[in-house]
C-alpha cells in the first residue's frame, strides 16, 4: 500500500460546457469508486482533484499548471 495516485481532472463546472462537466465529474467519481473498491492501481488508492476551467481555454492552461504544480497531480486529464 503506497501513497495515493493523484489524478488532476480539468473540467467544466461553469461556463457554456457546465452541463457536460457535471456528467464528466459524476462518471469519474463512479469510476474512482470501482477502482478503489477493487484495490486501487497496483495496490495504491487513487484520488481525483477536480478543477473548474470555466469552459475557457485560457483558464484551462492555468488549471493544468495548478494541478501539476500546486496540487501535486501525477497525471492530468480533461
Amino acid at each position: 500500500q503506497g501513497a495515493p495516485i493523484r489524478i488532476g481532472f480539468q473540467l467544466h463546472r461553469t461556463g457554456i460546457g457546465a452541463s457536460y462537466g457535471r456528467w464528466y465529474e459524476r462518471t469519474a467519481v463512479a469510476a474512482l469508486k470501482v477502482i478503489n473498491d477493487g484495490g486501487g492501481i497496483a495496490g495504491r488508492p487513487v484520488e481525483i482533484v477536480f478543477e473548474d476551467d470555466g469552459t475557457d481555454p485560457k483558464r484551462g492552461a492555468e488549471v493544468v499548471d495548478k494541478l501539476t504544480l500546486s496540487a501535486g497531480s501525477d497525471v492530468v486529464m480533461g
